[in-house]
C-alpha cells in the first residue's frame, strides 16, 4: 500500500504507461488466484504436516485480499477519470479507509494484540527479584536463564546481552569470560554469558569473576539441574527454582582507593587473574588527578544508589578520603558527571565500566 500511495502521488491522470502497471499487476493478482484455487481443488499436501487445512486458508486470504483490492480499483479509476474535485476527494478518503480496515484486519490475524498480562504474567519468582534486586543484577543459570528482552520489559537488571545494542568492550568482556581468550576481529553478534550448570572448572572461575564484576547479586537455578541440597544463602523457592544470594560479588557501586593502569588485552587478563583482587582495585586506563590514601579505611566508606534511570544515575557517598567511584554500567559517550554539581571526568574501569573521582566528605 505505501508504494502504491507512492506511485500514485505521480499520476495526475490515467496514462498508458500506468494503464499498462494496472493491467499486468492485475494478470498476476488473477494468476496467484488462480494457482491458489487449483491447490486447494487438487487437495496439495501443506508444506507442514501439522497444518491439515492450510489450501482452504489461504484460498479464504486470498479472495478476500482480491475483493478488497478490486473495490478499491473503483474509487481509483473514479478518482483518475473525474473532474470533480468533490468526487476526487471522496474516492481518495474511501482508499484511505477502506486500506486501514483491511490493515487493522491483517494486523490483528498475524500480529494478534494480547493483553500484557499474558507475555508478562505475574509470578513469585518475578515478585521476589523485584523487592529484593531493586538496582542488584541477577542471573538464571541453565533451564533458569532469563530471556534479556523480557528482564528489560520487567525492569529488572539482567547481565545478558540485549539485543538492539552493540557495544564492543561489553561483548569483548563478555567473550572473554565464555572462553578465556581476548578475539579482536569478532564479527557483530549477541554475546551472551554461558549459562550451562555444569560448566568446565576454568569457565566456572572465570563467570563467577565476570558476575562478581557486573554486580550480580541474586543468581536462579532450576532444582531439576542442581538439587536443592547443594545450595546456600537461599532466598526463596517453589518446587522447580530457587534464587541464593551471591555473597561473591561486588556492589552494583562501589568506592576503592587502590587502582592500576593498563590498557586493551592486558586488562582482561589481569580482571580474570584468579590472584587480582577486585574488590580493593581497579584498573583505569589512565592515572587519576586525585591523590588517593590506599592506606585509608574502607569500611567506613559509603556509596548508595539514591535514582536510577535509563538516562540519570544519583549516588550519594560518604568518604573518609578521596576515592574513586565504581558504577558497573558500560562507559559510553554521551554521559556527564557531576560532583556537587561540577562536571567530573569519568574514567573508564575494568575495561568497560565507569568511575568519577568523589573527594573526602
Amino acid at each position: 500500500a505505501g508504494y502504491g500511495f507512492d506511485k500514485w502521488l505521480k499520476y495526475k491522470v490515467l496514462s498508458k504507461m500506468l494503464a499498462i502497471k494496472i493491467f499486468l499487476f492485475i494478470i498476476v493478482v488473477g494468476t496467484v488466484l488462480a494457482v491458489t484455487f487449483i491447490y486447494y481443488q487438487n487437495s496439495v499436501p501443506c508444506r507442514f504436516g501439522v497444518i491439515t487445512n492450510c489450501r482452504i486458508v489461504a484460498l479464504r486470504n486470498t479472495i478476500l485480499e482480491t475483493a478488497v483490492f478490486g473495490v478499491i480499483l473503483i474509487p481509483f479509476f473514479t478518482f483518475l477519470f473525474s473532474k470533480t474535485r468533490k468526487i476526487k476527494n471522496i474516492s481518495i478518503l474511501f482508499i484511505l479507509i477502506a486500506v486501514a480496515i483491511i490493515g487493522v484486519y491483517n494486523a490483528n490475524k498475524f500480529f494478534p494484540y494480547s493483553p500484557k498480562s499474558s507475555f508478562f504474567p505475574n509470578h513469585p519468582l518475578i515478585e521476589v527479584l523485584k523487592e529484593n534486586a531493586q538496582y542488584s543484577r541477577f542471573f538464571g543459570v541453565g533451564q533458569a536463564a532469563f530471556t534479556p528482552n523480557i528482564a528489560t520489559q520487567l525492569r529488572l537488571y539482567d547481565p545478558q546481552y540485549f539485543h538492539p545494542l552493540y557495544i564492543q568492550r561489553y561483548r569483548d568482556l563478555l567473550e572473554y569470560a565464555n572462553n578465556g581468550k581476548y578475539i579482536s576481529n569478532l564479527p557483530r553478534g549477541e554475546p551472551h554469558i554461558r549459562s550451562e550448570s555444569n560448566p568446565n572448572p576454568k569457565l566456572e572461575q572465570r563467570r563467577d569473576r565476570l558476575l562478581a564484576l557486573l554486580g550480580v547479586s541474586y543468581l536462579i537455578f532450576s532444582k531439576e539441574e542442581i538439587p536443592r541440597s547443594k545450595a546456600q544463602n537461599v532466598i526463596w523457592e517453589n518446587k522447580n527454582r530457587y534464587i541464593t544470594y551471591n555473597k561473591k560479588t561486588l556492589p552494583r557501586v562501589y568506592l576503592t582507593r587502590k587502582f592500576e593502569v593498563s590498557s586493551n588485552e592486558d586488562i582482561l587478563k589481569k580482571l580474570f587473574d584468579p590472584n587480582f583482587n577486585v574488590r580493593n582495585t581497579v584498573i583505569l586506563e589512565e592515572t587519576p588527578s586525585f591523590s588517593l590514601l590506599p592506606s585509608a579505611d574502607n569500611a567506613k566508606d559509603q556509596a548508595l544508589i539514591k535514582k536510577y534511570s535509563e538516562n540519570s544515575v544519583a549516588i550519594a557517598t560518604n568518604t573518609v578520603s578521596n576515592a574513586i567511584l565504581v558504577l558497573s554500567d558500560n562507559y559510553y559517550p554521551g554521559w556527564k558527571a557531576y560532583v556537587d554539581n561540577k562536571e567530573t571526568k569519568i574514567y573508564r574501569a575494568n575495561y568497560t565500566f565507569r568511575a568519577v573521582e568523589v573527594p573526602k566528605g
